[in-house]
């Protein structure tokens, strides 16, 4: 049993002439017909009763009539569902970034882009920085986005955008109304960091300016601003956490002497060969966040 000869039998039950299928299918009525009989012979069940007037489905061609259908139409659906997938109008990409990235730009970029283009399901996960590589590595995710760390040769990264490191503090605390701090303002401060915020590359930084060994760490971004909220801590992290500066009534206060920047990568394998729904989210990403001033 093939398409075209399921596609026969749908014209001709429409048309109910064997003329006008023909037409349509543009064969001559021998070949409409020697399909038909190819399909009737398969089957083993006479499709119509035919006279030299009309042509009538038969009480086995009305059974089967609506299964021939639902073939066809789905054919036509998945060679449609191809045909977005090929345009980039339909697809899937599987990104992993850093809670803190997610809840304050990537989650408002993903969901703008999928109103532009509501076909293609952006999965995101959350994962510490080093685990985004380990996402893009395994091949868990296609993409990742997130602080740049040491990364394997398989794997290739380009800058999306830069923020710097700035000290988090309560409204009431002493630095809150300070126009910037320098390193060494920190020295006595009881000091927070996040778990895997990159403690060692700010220390190769800073070099012995402060030694950041009496620093707490804590698993979980929201922990630490609740922490500082409170006004007896201080943190260093980067300056694109500050859309949650009014929920916890936060200050964040420039670092100088030195500033130190910190590169948000786009991470994927060498070898991935991506497909068009992931390369449009990708030029989109890259160009919304090329602008990007936290």
């Amino acid at each position: 049993m093939t398409l075209r000869q399921l596609h026969a039998f749908i014209l001709i039950e429409q048309y109910r002439s064997f003329v006008q299928a023909a037409e349509q299918m543009h064969l001559t009525q021998a070949a409409l017909s020697h399909l038909l009989r190819e399909l009737e012979t398969q089957l083993g069940v006479k499709l119509f009763h035919r006279t030299t007037r009309s042509v009538q489905l038969s009480t086995e061609g009305a059974i089967f009539l609506p299964y021939a259908q639902r073939i066809l139409s789905n054919v036509q659906g998945a060679q449609s569902c191809a045909q977005s997938l090929r345009q980039g109008k339909r697809g899937l990409v599987r990104l992993s970034t850093t809670a803190v990235l997610a809840s304050t730009h990537i989650m408002s970029l993903v969901a703008g882009f999928q109103e532009r283009t509501p076909g293609i399901e952006i999965q995101m996960q959350e994962a510490l920085p080093s685990g985004i590589v380990d996402d893009v590595q395994a091949e868990r995710v296609d993409i990742g986005v997130g602080p740049a760390r040491r990364a394997p040769d398989s794997l290739e990264s380009e800058l999306v955008f830069s923020s710097s490191l700035c000290v988090l503090c309560a409204r009431n605390h002493p630095f809150a109304n300070k126009p910037f701090l320098t390193w060494k303002d920190l020295q006595a401060q009881p000091l927070l960091l996040v778990k895997g915020g990159g403690s060692e590359e700010i220390a190769q930084n800073i070099g012995n300016i402060i030694s950041l060994a009496h620093a707490m760490e804590v698993a979980h971004f929201t922990t630490l601003l609740a922490t500082i909220a409170i006004g007896k801590h201080v943190a260093v992290t980067t300056a694109y956490i500050s859309p949650f500066l009014p929920v916890y009534q936060l200050c964040a206060i420039p670092l100088k002497q030195p500033v130190v920047e910190r590169q948000v990568l786009l991470y994927r394998r060498k070898d991935w060969i991506a497909n068009p729904a992931a390369l449009i989210f990708i030029d989109y990403l890259k160009a919304e966040l090329a602008n990007y001033q936290p």
